[in-house]
């Protein structure tokens, strides 16, 4: 069983802006979300003795594991971190919000709209490279039997979830991953679990 966590919100959330392999600090209000997800993560958990805790090496997403896990009771050095996790790389987008990026990359940004799929961000990674990654990490979960709860990003748990779900491209597209909330993988199918946080 999967639980994917998308980190908390951070400063350049509310502002628009692509993070990617960048970096941002988590909101208060993340920090709020962070610790309603381990709350609520401790009681569906309650009992399950096999929990691996595993989270993107972005600040961000440390962050919000980190948080989880002391809400879990659990160690912090049993926190592990996998680059298979990270959010897909904008490359020289990373930073800018999308009206920058129509304006200082016309020709790419029309580019990417026609072939959202196929596209490279310049510098950066295309959909066939995040799914192949994502693949290699779903397999290695599925070895290790448990629960495993992953933190991670939108577009990184998009990919996650269309494969695990077998989903057409362009329905993958259209997963959305809101903060503040836990997406559970079992059994073929998927549960939208809605934290409420104070």
């Amino acid at each position: 069983m999967i639980f994917l966590v998308r980190h908390g919100e951070t400063i350049w959330n509310t502002e628009g802006r692509r993070q990617g392999r960048g970096d941002s600090a988590l909101t208060e209000r993340g920090v709020a979300q962070s610790r309603a997800v381990g709350q609520l993560l401790q009681q569906l958990l309650a009992g399950e003795k096999r929990i691996a805790l595993t989270t993107s090496p972005a600040g961000r997403s440390r962050r919000t594991a980190a948080i989880i896990a002391e809400a879990l009771g659990m160690d912090q050095d049993r926190v592990q971190s996998s680059p298979m996790l990270e959010e897909m790389d904008f490359g020289d987008w990373q930073g800018l919000t999308d009206e920058e990026i129509a304006e200082q990359f016309p020709d790419q940004w029309r580019q990417r709209q026609l072939n959202r799929w196929g596209f490279s961000y310049p510098n950066g990674e295309s959909y066939p490279l995040i799914c192949s990654r994502v693949s290699a990490w779903m397999d290695s979960v599925e070895d290790a039997g448990g629960v495993t709860i992953a933190v991670t990003h939108q577009w990184t748990s998009r990919v996650i979830r269309g494969q695990y779900l077998k989903l057409p491209k362009q329905e993958m597209f259209e997963l959305m991953h809101d903060h503040g909330q836990i997406v559970q993988l079992h059994n073929g199918e998927e549960k939208l679990i809605k934290v409420e946080t104070v």
